[in-house]
């Protein structure tokens, strides 16, 4: 690059150099045998972090892979250890690429870029690993909590979107977790989609969730209303035809979450009404009078009655004493009684 350019232009003397002393030697590539070929055929007096760079850029101009101790390993100009091999790359076809890429995007989240090359395959396939390592378990408890409750409802697992879904996505995940990276691009583009990649994606991110929603589920109050009949029954049965749809459908399609407190909801409120005493009145509106029922008439006969006004405390007990003594056999009093209570004013 002269003085006055302004770009730096990537030249091939290195790549040209070590392929020439590669083939000379007829040995493998490492990083510490590179080091000795930049100082050939006069020594260069490049800093460490220059050479790194050097070597670093060879290996993207000829599509090698960095390995340390038989593994990926991620050089930078600061870490680039002597034991680390520049292996020669064979990738994935290119339709098997593309195909992973549009997946790892839409099932795992992960955005690589889309030109096929080493450095790109690599950083695919460790993405995909890591989310498989951080959702494998979630997505493992998730399967079988959805399975065991479809089959507690009597329901066939393998005509249901959600569990389809669910078992295809742990599949999958369980299959790349017992992977090298080296295959993960494989097995991603010739993985069974049994419903969507998208739906596939939403359950490994929401995997974990999902299996608390079941856990934590009232599905006793379900099996409660289950058992009502007559007029209640109908409310029943929507009920639990639309807990049975959140179950079967993709969450995409039905919230599981919010489709089952909606559901407990309306159970709790149905468990109540059945649990109200019958009115034995009849309710307003139209409608057949009820018969009128003739009260049996008193037999007994008024041989006598009074009435007093304005009687003092004693006066009163005097005339319940009379009135007691007076009673004859087969005779009864029945009185009204009303008083009132009055007190000086003081002056006025």
């Amino acid at each position: 690059m002269g003085h006055d350019a302004t770009h730096f232009v990537l030249g091939h003397h290195w790549r040209n150099h070590f392929n020439k002393k590669a083939a000379e030697s007829g040995s493998g590539m490492s990083v510490a045998q590179l080091r000795k070929w930049i100082d050939q055929p006069h020594p260069m007096g490049l800093p460490k972090e220059v050479q790194n760079l050097v070597i670093l850029i060879f290996s993207e101009q000829t599509n090698r892979t960095l390995q340390r101790h038989g593994a990926p390993w991620d050089g930078t100009l600061t870490n680039l250890p002597d034991d680390c091999e520049l292996k020669s790359w064979k990738g994935p076809k290119p339709a098997h690429w593309n195909l992973a890429v549009e997946r790892a995007g839409s099932i795992f989240g992960e955005a690589p870029s889309p030109l096929l090359k080493a450095s790109n395959v690599s950083n695919l396939a460790t993405g995909v690993k890591t989310k498989v390592s951080e959702h494998r378990v979630a997505c493992q408890g998730y399967c079988q909590r959805l399975k065991d409750r479809l089959s507690i409802l009597r329901i066939d697992t393998a005509s249901t979107d959600r569990m389809k879904t669910a078992s295809a996505t742990f599949s999958l995940v369980e299959k790349l977790h017992g992977l090298d990276v080296d295959d993960v691009v494989g097995a991603i583009a010739v993985a069974e989609i049994a419903t969507t990649e998208s739906a596939m994606g939403e359950c490994l991110r929401n995997a974990a969730q999902l299996t608390g929603t079941i856990d934590t589920a009232n599905w006793e109050i379900f099996e409660a209303i289950g058992k009502l009949t007559d007029d209640f029954k109908t409310r029943a049965d929507s009920i639990c035809a639309a807990v049975k749809e959140a179950l079967i459908s993709d969450e995409h399609v039905v919230a599981l979450g919010p489709a089952l407190k909606e559901a407990q909801s309306q159970a709790l409120r149905l468990i109540t009404d059945a649990a109200k005493p019958t009115d034995p009145r009849p309710g307003p509106g139209p409608g057949p009078k009820p018969p009128e029922v003739e009260l049996p008439k008193s037999k007994k006969r008024v041989v006598g009655q009074d009435s007093r006004e304005n009687l003092d405390l004693p006066a009163t007990k005097d005339l319940l004493a009379n009135l007691d003594q007076g009673l004859k056999e087969g005779q009864d009093i029945r009185l009204n009684v009303s008083w009132i209570i009055e007190e000086d004013g003081g002056d006025p």
